[in-house]
């Protein structure tokens, strides 16, 4: 039977003995919600899960590069801190399925509803995972992309993702601050190549962290919005993310910085009117670095 032209597929690592990896077909029939907007997620099976299967049309092809980057990297390092195993993937008529390894447990978000009085102890268990993910080794002489080497994804730049690519990060740093010139912000970047290029998880949300407080175990998920880029993103990350809980994960997380420079003040002054339609920062790199994309000068 020859495969339908709408569809792609790829098998990642093989599943524990026993575990049934739902078909195409299973998926569609699984997975029921509007897969508009915000991507969707179901146990499966539903009385005793096995796998976790997010999907819909917003799932992008960021995530299951960077998740296993992820996953092999803190192998290497022999961390104790968890990352879902990533087994199948695939895009079917628009829509994209991810099925991982389920990880039982509460997130982040519900420990701090439900357990007030150990605001500490839960934020200092993220921010271990956190600090974990800066070791993760990052490829010499890496560019600042996303980790399937496509444009950046970042919570700075509007719906999480830069207009462009940058062939190196003197490109980026031209970038951000002639749109600082033009929006009248204060802060330039400086030195921005000096800083160290670490694997930046750019989605720190609540829910994206599985806890175990006895065992002090952290499980994170939900890598799309993750890339190669310099420390001061890393730290503009922690603070964004940690503005939506009320604690400054920035300051429990220790960022590897280059002495002298730190360009997250200039971070925010680029955010601050960070707008991608018409006269933006799209429109702006394009005028200044002269092209849409990197690909563009290979053809």
């Amino acid at each position: 039977m020859s495969q339908h032209p709408d569809f792609e597929e790829l098998h990642v690592l093989p599943p524990p003995p026993g575990v049934h990896i739902p078909t195409r077909e299973e998926l569609t029939c699984l997975c029921t919600e509007d897969v508009m907007g915000f991507s969707k997620h179901v146990a499966y099976p539903p009385h005793a899960p096995q796998l976790w299967i997010k999907y819909g049309c917003s799932v992008v092809q960021n995530e299951v590069p960077a998740q296993m980057m992820a996953y092999y990297g803190l192998q290497q390092l022999q961390s104790y801190v968890r990352i879902p195993k990533v087994y199948y993937t695939c895009r079917y008529m628009n829509v994209s399925y991810i099925v991982i390894e389920y990880i039982p447990g509460k997130t982040m978000g519900q420990l701090l509803k439900e357990r007030p009085t150990q605001k500490q102890d839960i934020c200092n268990l993220v921010a271990f995972g956190l600090q974990e993910l800066l070791r993760i080794p990052v490829p010499p002489a890496a560019r600042p992309a996303a980790i399937n080497g496509g444009r950046i994804w970042h919570c700075l730049f509007d719906d999480h993702q830069a207009p462009m690519e940058y062939r190196n990060v003197s490109e980026l740093e031209t970038h951000l601050n002639e749109w600082i010139r033009i929006t009248k912000q204060p802060t330039p970047a400086k030195n921005l190549a000096s800083e160290p290029m670490v694997f930046c998880y750019g989605d720190v949300w609540p829910e994206n962290f599985i806890l175990d407080l006895d065992q002090r175990l952290v499980t994170i998920i939900d890598f799309a919005v993750s890339s190669i880029l310099p420390s001061s993103f890393a730290k503009y990350a922690l603070r964004s993310g940690g503005n939506k809980i009320d604690v400054r994960l920035d300051e429990l997380v220790k960022v590897p910085t280059t002495d002298g420079v730190d360009n997250f003040d200039a971070l925010c002054s680029a955010a601050a009117c960070m707008v991608q339609g018409p006269s933006s920062f799209a429109i702006c790199g394009r005028r200044i670095l002269g092209r849409p994309t990197v690909r563009s000068l290979a053809q």
